[in-house]
């Protein structure tokens, strides 16, 4: 190594040295306010690096609320939109995480809440936001292992119906399931969310959202993508490209996180990626006109919205016999949107583009079923409904949980 290039390393080293003591402060001033304060403590986390979901959106909606004091538990890679966005979080893992989780009156995760905050927050009210409304089989029903939760006090549910399920998942009785409805479907009324046709360049009149579920076999033992996964043949249909066509429409193609990072095939117009987008998965959904999807719990929140979709499951009994269908009959619920080849896609697709109306019934009732609430308000209703068990539980005098 020359002078010139040890000197811009140094240079390199100290700038990222100075980006992570900024990071550092900012942490540090949440972490003040947050242990200076008298207020209930509630601490957000999530599963996964981005904190997105359910997590983003209860601690965006209600970080501001004077009955309590909420702050978010995330990953260096989600530091960055955290401060953007101008949210309070401290590091995962950090010694101001560990001193706040023995304070905390609350805590809310998108897997495990014990996991996404630290053990040291055994003594708080565990609330499970999980990060979606199952289609196939989780929690105690998840195949081929199941995954047991016996630290969750109480969890979230969007419907009635749904409220059964998830006291399935999570083995709990009724009177601690909560039908708020997700904290991340308030993405969807957003007053702040991007001009998503603005940022793919104004030239478009319809957006289509394309939003698979992960698939185990799409990927080698070496971490690559296989060829010709179902993800491929959508990107490479030429009736999908006419159809786009058609309707001055584009793609936006949003993996599931596990796969994102998998991703090395390159999409050019009228495909684009999601990440390159830098909008939370909600955002896209809103602006959206189109849904194509799966298995994903991304189709029970698309039916809050009212708007057309097409389900791609050429491998729908492989999936079935891998991962179960436990709480209903996945094609007798979703048959009027369910297609096996990338030719009823289109098709559907095509239709729903130009207007047409047929699947307004089937929408509603899926609506019906899976959702009390409209769009809005979930991370509100969520928040006080916590509160008033904290208040009650303090009123009665009752020790911590056991977990």
């Amino acid at each position: 190594m020359n002078l010139g290039e040890k000197f811009f390393s140094w240079v390199h080293r100290l700038r990222q040295a100075c980006v992570e003591a900024r990071y550092g402060l900012i942490g540090l001033r949440h972490f003040l306010r947050a242990w200076g304060s008298r207020q209930p403590l509630f601490l957000a986390g999530c599963h996964s690096g981005p904190f997105a979901g359910n997590a983003y959106h209860f601690l965006k909606n209600t970080h501001r609320r004077s009955e309590a004091r909420v702050v978010g538990v995330a990953y260096p890679q989600a530091r960055y939109a955290l401060v953007r966005d101008g949210l309070p979080w401290v590091p995962r893992g950090s010694w101001m995480a560990r001193r706040l989780a023995k304070r905390a009156a609350a805590v809310f995760g998108t897997g495990y809440p014990y996991a996404n905050i630290g053990p040291e927050c055994a003594g708080a009210l565990q609330v499970m936001m999980w990060h979606g409304m199952p289609i196939k089989g989780v929690g105690l029903q998840c195949l081929p292992s199941p995954a047991l939760f016996p630290e969750t006090d109480v969890c979230i549910a969007t419907s009635p119906f749904m409220a059964d399920i998830m006291g399935r998942v999570f083995g709990l009785p009724p009177e601690r399931v909560l039908c708020t409805g997700e904290p991340k479907t308030d993405g969807f009324v957003d007053p702040g969310r991007s001009d998503l046709r603005r940022m793919l360049g104004g030239a478009y009149r319809k957006i289509v959202l394309y939003a698979p579920t992960f698939r185990e076999g799409e990927h080698q033992p070496d971490g690559k993508r296989n060829p010709r996964t179902l993800v491929d043949s959508i990107l490479q249909s030429a009736q999908i490209r006419q159809v786009l066509a058609r309707h001055r429409a584009c793609m936006v193609l949003a993996l599931h996180p596990f796969e994102r990072t998998l991703f090395t095939g390159s999409i050019e117009a009228p495909f684009f990626f999601s990440v390159a987008l830098d909008t939370c998965t909600e955002h896209l959904m809103a602006a959206a006109d189109f849904l194509i999807s799966d298995y994903s719990s991304l189709v029970i929140d698309w039916t809050l919205l009212s708007r057309p979709m097409g389900l791609y499951c050429p491998d729908l009994e492989p999936y079935k016999a891998r991962r179960g269908f436990p709480y209903f009959d996945f094609r007798e619920v979703f048959k009027p949107f369910i297609h096996g080849d990338v030719e009823g896609i289109a098709e559907a697709m095509d239709r729903a583009l130009a207007g047409d109306g047929a699947f307004r019934d089937p929408l509603f009732q899926l609506k019906s079923r899976f959702h009390q609430h409209e769009a809005g308000g979930a991370s509100a209703r969520l928040f006080d409904q916590v509160m008033a068990r904290i208040k009650a539980r303090r009123s009665a005098g009752s020790p911590p949980p056991a977990t």
